[in-house]
């Protein structure tokens, strides 16, 4: 398929065929969009306090997730290429003709990228690597119910993301970024997230029954 030639095509072509895909006529399409409220506050107070909210609840990230969570199962509601929502942040003045959302979705994935939540971990190469240092991958361990209706809501995140011409400061690896557009994986990508993994395997590889 076209898929296959993705890598022959230039990048100024792909931008152009996205935006005809997702250009709208720039409004909501269900009417006025969808309010939250976050406290920075609560999610300080959070900080301290892991044992009393073990789920990050209370962080930005959790907070605009219970706020939204009505919308897993209806993305739709979320689909224009303005802000998907409006925020306001408790005890600080401002209206937000952009600005608190952009921050809003910074203070997500600051969020998404910490020990706040447990749907992330910092990267193998990040205790004994010397590249991708600063890297995230999914947290196996996050398999409950509520941890798959995050991960869900993290992909809608990203849909929203690229329909408002929003760049998510996630530092994810190549193995994750590949396997959501259906890319093929090769031996580099556990590299760039794992060395030592990727080291030891190649070692193997090149052993022979003398020297084992």
């Amino acid at each position: 398929g076209l898929s296959t030639l993705r890598g022959l095509i230039f990048r100024d072509i792909k931008n152009m065929v996205l935006a005809e895909a997702i250009r709208g006529d720039g409004s909501h399409p269900y009417g006025s969009r969808p309010s939250i409220t976050l406290s920075r506050p609560k999610a300080a107070k959070f900080r301290n306090d892991r044992q009393a909210d073990p789920d990050g609840m209370s962080s930005i990230f959790g907070q605009a997730f219970l706020q939204l969570e009505r919308f897993i199962d209806r993305p739709n509601r979320l689909k224009t290429t303005e802000r998907a929502w409006s925020v306001e942040f408790v005890g600080e003045g401002g209206s937000d003709y952009g600005g608190l959302y952009r921050e809003c979705l910074s203070n997500m994935c600051s969020d998404l990228q910490s020990d706040v939540l447990q749907l992330f971990l910092p990267c193998p190469n990040a205790e004994h690597g010397t590249i991708n240092r600063d890297k995230w991958i999914a947290n196996p361990s996050a398999s409950s119910e509520l941890h798959l209706k995050m991960f869900k809501f993290l992909g809608i995140l990203m849909g929203v993301a690229i329909r408002s011409d929003y760049t998510l400061n996630l530092d994810f690896p190549s193995v994750t970024w590949k396997q959501l557009v259906r890319e093929e994986l090769t031996s580099r990508d556990l590299l760039m997230f794992d060395s030592a993994t990727f080291n030891y395997l190649e070692a193997l590889k090149s052993c022979n029954a003398s020297s084992i």
